[in-house]
Formats: C-alpha cells, sequence, structure tokens
C-alpha cells in the first residue's frame, strides 16, 4: 500500500482533488492525469495528533510508553 494512503495525510491534495497538475511535466504516455486525493479517510490520534488512514485502524489504537 502507498505511504499517501497510509501516514502521509496530504490536506492540499484533497482541496485538489480532480483538478489537473497546473504545471506542464513531460510524460512518457502524454498528458498527465487529474490530482486524485486519497481513497481512505483520515482521523487524528494519541497525544502527538498523527494522522492515519481508515487502513490502519488497530496500529492508530497502540499506545507506546
Amino acid at each position: 500500500m502507498s505511504h499517501v494512503d497510509t501516514f502521509d495525510y496530504k490536506p492540499e491534495l484533497v482541496k485538489r482533488d480532480g483538478k489537473p497538475l497546473g504545471k506542464k511535466i513531460d510524460t512518457f504516455f502524454g498528458q498527465p492525469g487529474y490530482l486524485m486525493k486519497s481513497p481512505f479517510a483520515f482521523k487524528q490520534f494519541g497525544q502527538s495528533g498523527r494522522w492515519v488512514s481508515d487502513l490502519l485502524p488497530n496500529l492508530a489504537s497502540v499506545r507506546t510508553i
């Protein structure tokens, strides 16, 4: 699974979901597609407020000492 779908919450990507990249880049297959946010919901956990996706609900509940 991708880091973007687990621990790497990107609020700007959520805002820009479905929009074009906004800059020209060279790609092997032509035009780049549109931006896409993670299809999984993120929530903050613990005292640190660490963002964790719904893909790892058990891991998010683990407390360390």
